[in-house]
């Protein structure tokens, strides 16, 4: 007799689940799995464009109570040690669908650039007091396939080198009087 075996399919809904058991474990494994087979590659690019002493190694998922955060691990050639850095962050909303905020630009760039040290002692601290005005809106009602798709792209704009970038968005000149 012949038995079908099917695999199951991934489900990106967001589940709260206690911490440190298996099931918190499989879903933030699977949801950092698909985000790096996307987003690392990009990552990785995104450094090697800009002058940055930390690169890109990995991506993690962590869970809390109301929100996943996908974060870049960093770590640097010369100092020991690395860095966790939320780079986004999606809450749950309707339907298994999520809100994607990203963080500021300026935290890009202390995280790609500051030594791990400093990064960390500062993200640490963000993590503990965390503001809304250090995130960016950027997508609502999305699965989770959908924001890591919008993510794609929005760091495929971002590895654009500074002096072709204005090649790529024009600004109306204002007419002087």
């Amino acid at each position: 007799m012949l038995t079908l075996v099917t695999s199951p399919t991934r489900s990106f809904t967001y589940r709260k689940t206690k911490p440190f058991t298996k099931a918190e474990f499989k879903f933030k494994t699977a949801l950092a799995d698909y985000a790096s087979e996307r987003l690392l590659e990009k990552l990785q690019a995104r450094a090697s464009v800009r002058p940055a002493r930390n690169r890109h190694t990995g991506i993690t998922a962590r869970i809390t109570a109301d929100v996943v955060y996908l974060e870049a691990v960093l770590v640097n050639d010369v100092e020991w040690g690395g860095l966790a850095f939320e780079f986004a962050r999606l809450v749950p909303a309707n339907n298994g669908r999520y809100n994607l905020s990203l963080r500021r630009a300026e935290d890009w760039t202390r995280a790609e650039t500051l030594p791990v040290r400093k990064a960390a002692n500062f993200f640490l601290n963000a993590s503990l007091f965390p503001r809304a005005s250090a995130w960016n809106l950027i997508a609502r009602g999305k699965t989770f396939e959908q924001c890591v798709a919008v993510l794609e792209r929005h760091l495929n704009a971002e590895s654009v080198p500074l002096d072709q970038f204005d090649q790529l968005v024009s600004f109306p000149q204002a007419a002087v009087q």
